[in-house]
């Protein structure tokens, strides 16, 4: 992390929860911890300041699992092989159970692979997931890892850049896992259209950084990657974006179309913390005017719906979250004490207004699952901004 001097405070969002805490009872004590947004002023990269310790964001449940997007990574892997030389007997690593779909698809086509084990390598129990690997990451661990593996043509590194509390310390540790000219892939959430749109539940206690194309590039360049290519993978609510890297040969010299994106970079974020309580009490206004004619709730019980809660103080006017998911009905929501329950309940009232708080690509299916429910004077409406059925609008 950068020292506070360099980042300046954009969002101060108090004391929240830990999103994955889910409650067994409304009443139980819970601890929370601040929840700040700033800016670097150095590279425009927007990030937390004073993070919560990663050990505290350990899933308390065993069936607690987050998924990246993949539909990209044929082609994807189809691109790298191109690239790579002409030979199937070079090895190709992963870092996290993250990068598993990729490394499978190496397999099929006759590369070897590794990927690092949490448990027999870093010590980690199962329950460890990308917050406690990117802990790990060190010199000391990777030393280890080599002369266990060997040093990887290519390793892979999807989904935790964004996770990871040293950065510098984490960046060296990677480059000893690779060969002199060897390369990484790396992949992180792109939240250009996040911050564009204003959305705020973007803001999420497990996400350290919020990488734009321009920052994604900066935070490389300074820890010493050299980009050989790098693309925007585009999708209904978060893009993707994806670097092929290697060590750097020569030191990168800013120029003036950079300058001028960083100044565009930290406008941008004024904009997104200057709009933050605006957008707050609209929301409150709506969807309280909205619950004096009928009952609100929320289709989704993951970490969208607590930030959208929490961070909009929408406790008082949600009535439930709804989740198939059977390990999280009977629960409540962080915080917020909002109840978890079955869809079913979408039917038990015919004046329900239902908004959805999942990734935009799977609104349509819900939509259509739950027919019955537009027919009996129900009402889907969406927290994304970007949603066609956004109630932003």
């Amino acid at each position: 992390m950068k020292t506070n001097s360099e980042v300046k405070l954009l969002l101060d969002l108090g004391l929240q929860p830990i999103s994955n805490r889910y409650l067994q009872d409304p009443a139980d004590e819970e601890e929370l911890f601040p929840l700040k947004l700033g800016q670097c002023q150095q590279t425009g990269l927007i990030q937390l300041i004073d993070p919560v310790p990663y050990e505290e964001l350990v899933p308390r449940f065993d069936w607690i699992s987050y998924n990246e997007p993949e539909d990209h990574l044929d082609e994807l892997v189809e691109k790298v092989t191109t690239i790579l030389p002409n030979n199937r007997e070079i090895a190709i690593g992963g870092v996290s159970y993250k990068d598993d779909s990729t490394l499978e698809r190496f397999e099929q086509l006759g590369y070897e692979t590794w990927r690092i084990s949490p448990q027999r390598d870093l010590g980690l129990d199962k329950k460890g997931g990308v917050e406690s690997v990117q802990g790990k990451i060190d010199i000391g661990n990777v030393v280890k890892i080599k002369n266990g593996y060997g040093k990887a043509e290519l390793l892979i590194v999807r989904h935790i850049w964004e996770h990871v509390y040293d950065q510098d310390v984490f960046a060296e540790a990677l480059k000893y896992l690779v060969t002199e000219n060897g390369y990484l892939l790396f992949e992180v959430p792109d939240c250009s259209n996040l911050i564009n749109n204003l959305d705020y539940t973007m803001i999420w206690e497990e996400h350290l950084y919020y990488y734009t194309p321009f920052t994604f590039k900066q935070s490389l360049r300074r820890h010493g990657f050299e980009i050989c290519d790098m693309e925007v993978i585009p999708t209904p609510y978060e893009n993707s974006l994806v670097a092929f890297v290697r060590m750097q040969t020569s030191k990168h010299v800013e120029n003036g179309t950079e300058k001028s994106e960083l100044k565009e970079a930290l406008q941008r974020g004024e904009s997104y913390a200057k709009e933050y309580i605006p957008k707050s009490k609209m929301m409150l206004n709506i969807l309280s005017k909205e619950n004096r004619k009928r009952k609100i709730m929320l289709f989704g019980a993951g970490h969208i719906s607590s930030a959208f809660i929490n961070h909009f103080s929408l406790k008082d006017v949600i009535e439930c979250t709804i989740d198939d998911n059977v390990n999280k009905q009977g629960l409540f929501m962080p915080k917020s004490g909002v109840p978890i329950v079955h869809s079913r309940t979408l039917y038990k009232s015919n004046l329900t207004l239902c908004l959805l708080a999942i990734n935009p690509v799977h609104e349509e299916k819900i939509i259509s699952k739950h027919r019955e429910f537009l027919q009996q004077g129900g009402e889907f409406g969406s927290i994304c901004p970007l949603s066609s059925y956004s109630v932003y609008k």
